[in-house]
This record gives structure tokens, C-alpha cells and sequence, in this order.
């Protein structure tokens, strides 16, 4: 449960990390994220529950086969490692607003909880509307009257185009996870074989009680991280976080998790049997003779 449990803190980081790291909307990172958990989440389940069905497998070959996914994950979730882009600097936040923008406008942005970086002709790009001087708003993406672009409109988001490295990022996090989904039936299956039938209710309970106590607790441990990665505070709310250091501490965690995972799996294996008692009984059914009609008449 130990690999449930780094992944449980991993998740709350993902949204946040994928829309900051690589210059995306929180819309996009919606899509890609839901459809990412479909198809790991639904079809990683069913083709484990196929491949358990159709291979059946003794429990020491489901812990050896646990423990070879747990070091295909281990091999392949670093590589997300590799997948970033350089954060552009902010004007208002990096960089110092220009005097110029504020001569024929006040602004004081000092109270304002609002993280949105804006494009100002081009070229760079501004903490929000109010630091490129913009006095009126369209709508929730065109501001208007702006005065560090000339009195010209400014649209959300950065001058730079998306990172395209999301696409490589979401594919080594997408097939690691699906190893661990895939996998997972084998886990579950272990666990119930390994006990007597009588403990197989009371092994249920404390599985679901491990995922639901480890998935409660996981956002109370992951929400400290995240306020200890606030760059920008206004007021409680923080506007701006530290990209590389929520890199690598969220996707630390789950590393550090599965070693310890790995190493239960592996005694596990070297202690079991190659079969438990009731994996080498057979069952043969009674064969009773039938009576002659002579006996039957007695």
C-alpha cells in the first residue's frame, strides 16, 4: 500500500504542476488529466482482470509479477524527469513594471488575489491585467484600455506559445501509472489468496480501509508541500508557485515510496511457498457405489 500512498500525494500536484510548468490553461489541463485517468484507470483494470483470468497464476508468481511492475514503474515514472520548460519571467513579478505604463493611469495591484498573466505586445509578458495597466475588461480573457500596450487591448495568457514537452511528460506519467492499474487485480487477488477462507472478509475490510484512510489523509500531508512552494502570497491565497521545486518534491515522493514497496514484495515472494496449503489441495469428488437391488432390499 505503500505505492497507493506516494501516488495519493502525488495527485493533488498534478493539475497545478502541468498548468504551470508548461504555460497551459486550467481547461486544457482538465481534458488532458480526464482523458488520461479514463483510459489508465478504466482499460488498465479490465486488461488486468483479462490477463488474471486468462493466466492464472500461483501467489509467489503474483508477488514476483508484482514485484517486476513495480521496477518497470520504478524505470519508467523518472523519466517525466525530463519533460519541462524554462518559466518565462514576469513583468510584475520577475521584473519590475516600466514607469512608463502608469503615467496617464493609477493602478495599485497591491490587493489584488489574482494570478493572470496577460501578453503585452508580444514580446513580454505581465503577472496580471492590472500590472500591464488594463482599466476595463470584455471578459474573462480580453482586457481593454491597457496602458503599457499603447491603450490597446491584451488577451490572457503568456507570449510564449505551450510547452510541447506535456505531450512527453503525460506519456511516461500515463504508462507508469498504467503498469501500476494494470497490476493491481494481481495485487488484490494475492492478498485474498494468501489467507484462509474464513479471513477473507476481515482481508477486504483492511484493504479498503488502508485505500480510504491513505487517500483521506494523503491532501492534508500534500497541501503542507504546496504552501511551502508559494512564491507570491496576497493575503492566505497564493498566487504563484515555485514550478521546479513542486517538480521535484511531488514527483520525488512517489519514488521514495515505491523503494520500500519493492523490498516488502520482494521478502513477500522469498518467504511464500511455491504453494500455499490450500492451492495444493484437490479436490476429488466421492465416488459411492451403487447398492445391488439386493442390498437395497434389505
Amino acid at each position: 500500500m505503500l505505492d497507493t500512498a506516494g501516488i495519493s500525494l502525488l495527485s493533488p500536484f498534478i493539475p497545478k504542476h502541468i498548468e504551470m510548468q508548461f504555460r497551459l490553461t486550467p481547461t486544457m489541463v482538465s481534458r488532458m488529466l480526464g482523458i488520461q485517468m479514463l483510459v489508465v484507470g478504466s482499460f488498465g483494470n479490465l486488461l488486468g482482470g483479462m490477463i488474471a483470468n486468462k493466466w492464472p497464476l500461483s501467489v509467489k508468481q503474483k508477488l514476483l509479477a508484482l514485484t517486476i511492475s513495480q521496477i518497470g514503474w520504478l524505470a519508467i515514472f523518472p523519466l517525466t524527469f525530463a519533460f519541462s520548460c524554462p518559466r518565462p519571467p514576469l513583468v510584475g513579478f520577475d521584473r519590475p513594471v516600466p514607469a512608463t505604463c502608469f503615467q496617464s493611469v493609477k493602478c495599485d495591484c497591491s490587493s489584488l488575489d489574482l494570478f493572470t498573466p496577460v501578453c503585452v505586445n508580444g514580446t513580454s509578458t505581465f503577472f496580471s491585467p492590472c500590472d500591464a495597466g488594463c482599466v476595463l475588461a470584455r471578459n474573462s480573457t480580453t482586457f481593454l484600455n491597457c496602458a503599457c500596450n499603447g491603450g490597446e487591448s491584451v488577451s490572457v495568457g503568456y507570449c510564449e506559445p505551450p510547452c510541447n514537452s506535456v505531450y512527453g511528460y503525460l506519456m511516461a506519467y500515463s504508462v507508469a501509472n498504467f503498469i501500476h492499474t494494470v497490476f493491481m487485480v494481481y495485487f488484490l487477488k494475492a492478498v485474498l489468496e494468501s489467507v484462509d477462507v474464513s479471513d477473507k472478509s476481515m482481508g477486504m475490510a483492511l484493504i479498503g480501509f488502508m485505500v480510504t484512510f491513505l487517500n483521506s489523509s494523503a491532501p492534508l500531508v500534500s497541501g503542507k508541500f504546496i504552501d511551502s512552494m508559494c512564491l507570491k502570497y496576497r493575503g492566505s491565497k497564493c498566487l504563484f508557485y515555485n514550478t521546479d521545486k513542486m517538480k521535484l518534491i511531488s514527483h520525488l515522493i512517489p519514488i521514495i515510496f515505491n523503494v520500500p514497496t519493492i523490498i516488502c514484495y520482494v521478502l513477500a515472494w522469498y518467504t511464500c511457498p511455491k504453494l500455499l496449503p490450500w492451492e495444493s489441495q484437490t479436490k476429488k469428488p466421492e465416488i459411492k457405489a451403487l447398492d445391488s437391488p439386493e442390498e437395497q432390499s434389505k
